[in-house]
């Protein structure tokens, strides 16, 4: 046992952020949000030169400036496990109460006749986020002028998986070389949410329509033996193309009874 190292720690927090105050037009509403999380490392040499790293963690992101700001470790067994952002910030900012999962694995070589260093590392991280957007929408369903303030609720989730390679050497007392190569594989998705309550074991559909009357996307709802009914769009098509920014109008069908609102989609 003297050649392994276990890591292991459990984090709470609990945020307490406005709703909205950064994507117009806001609101003074407040949200909140706890989490338990916990983190496990794993460090084994089974050879003098060999080093075997291993992680899982779970953290919760701040609001806005404290998420550059950690009161615990921020890498477990050599895996960084705290981040600002893990989806592109030109992409959609930064989001409150980020829930951030990672799974990593590395294996570190070391030849030391000739002073090369050899890092093997593979990751996969998430992160997934829900915020609420204002928006401007038409009071007047049969009139298209956006002329109220309004919001959506937005799913945003995001998934990595890298593969990183890293090859060092040093040269007499004063000087090293070193390459890194790094493979990514990303994806976004995400989209717009609901909630609504219906007879336990029925279904039903949601139906979106473009500003012409046109339907452009079309899903099944099932109700739960709770009778709640959770309902995502991507806001996506069933190709898989992503609709253009622009106002779209949602009807949902169920036990005979129609809802119907609006929803804008920008990029």
């Amino acid at each position: 046992l003297d050649h392994l190292r276990l890591t292991a720690g459990v984090s709470y927090d609990r945020l307490n952020y406005p709703e909205n105050i950064d994507i117009a037009p806001i609101t003074d509403g407040q949200n909140s949000k706890d989490q338990i999380s916990p983190k496990v490392g794993l460090v084994w040499e089974p050879l003098r030169d060999t080093r075997l790293r291993a992680a899982w963690t779970r953290s919760l992101g701040g609001v806005f400036f404290d998420q550059s700001v950690r009161l615990e470790p921020v890498q477990i067994a050599g895996f960084n496990q705290a981040f600002r952002s893990l989806v592109p910030e030109s992409v959609v900012g930064l989001v409150p109460g980020t829930e951030f999962e990672t799974w990593s694995a590395g294996w570190d070589q070391a030849f030391r006749p000739t002073r090369t260093y050899l890092t093997v590392e593979a990751q996969y991280l998430t992160s997934d986020a829900t915020r609420t957007v204002g928006v401007l929408t038409n009071s007047d369903v049969a009139v298209p002028i956006a002329d109220s303030a309004s919001s959506d609720r937005e799913k945003i989730e995001f998934r990595e998986k890298s593969l990183i390679v890293a090859l060092n050497q040093l040269v007499g007392d004063d000087w090293a070389f070193g390459a890194r190569y790094k493979l990514t594989d990303a994806d976004r998705d995400g989209g717009f949410l609901g909630a609504l309550r219906g007879k336990p074991g029925s279904a039903g559909w949601g139906t979106v329509y473009d500003v012409r009357g046109r339907e452009v996307a079309r899903w099944r709802i099932a109700v739960s033996s709770s009778g709640a009914a959770d309902w995502l769009w991507s806001g996506r098509v069933a190709s898989g193309a992503t609709l253009p920014s622009g106002l779209y109008f949602l009807s949902i069908e169920m036990d005979g009874a129609v809802l119907k609102r609006r929803l804008v989609i920008s990029h």
